[in-house]
């Protein structure tokens, strides 16, 4: 079992999220557009960068560009014989659009779970995911603290996190999909 994020893996949305921080006011780039960087870095109002989120996850997600290759790589992970599982953090009125945009790109997966706003860890252990693949490197470093856990973790590289410079020694590192299946290929 795989645990792969949508938000930022499977999608591209940067660009819809730095034109929605635009529009309320904020110069925001594409690179700047990751949670952490745009709450703890550029100090922006929690309640205005769900506002953009919700924007982009229900009103323009047929908008957003899936990531070159994300489908042909989950498909590529079936072909083997694993089993890639959606994990997002959404409101529940975001989860309809999720899944048309899942139809509309024949997505090869049979199965998400949305977290809503708790850990993806907990997500995790109720999968059976063995490797999580994610873009926020804060998310997987909670899968660090736990003592009881042997997951193989991806942090997935993209225009909002290359501000990252560093990254712990049991994390992989991949910069896109041809990268992430032969990383998961080679971990499972």
């Amino acid at each position: 079992m795989i645990a792969v994020d949508f938000d930022g893996v499977v999608t591209s949305p940067h660009a819809l999220k730095s034109q929605e921080f635009q529009i309320r006011g904020y110069d925001i780039s594409e690179q700047q557009t990751d949670r952490n960087y745009c709450l703890n870095v550029r100090n922006i109002e929690k309640a205005d960068y769900e506002a953009v989120s919700h924007a982009v996850n229900v009103a323009r997600l047929d908008q957003v560009p899936i990531r070159n290759k994300a489908a042909a790589g989950l498909q590529q992970l079936v072909d083997e014989g694993l089993y890639p599982v959606l994990v997002t953090s959404r409101h529940d009125e975001e989860i309809p659009p999720m899944l048309r945009y899942v139809r509309k790109h024949r997505l090869p997966v049979s199965e998400y779970l949305n977290t809503g706003r708790d850990p993806k860890i907990d997500a995790a252990k109720t999968l059976g995911a063995r490797i999580i693949v994610d873009d926020s490197l804060s998310k997987l470093e909670r899968f660090l603290e736990e003592e009881d856990g042997e997951w193989t973790l991806i942090f997935f590289q993209n225009k909002a996190n290359s501000y990252v410079e560093s990254v712990p020694e049991r994390v992989h590192v991949v910069d896109g999909w041809d990268a992430l299946v032969t990383c998961i290929l080679q971990e499972s």
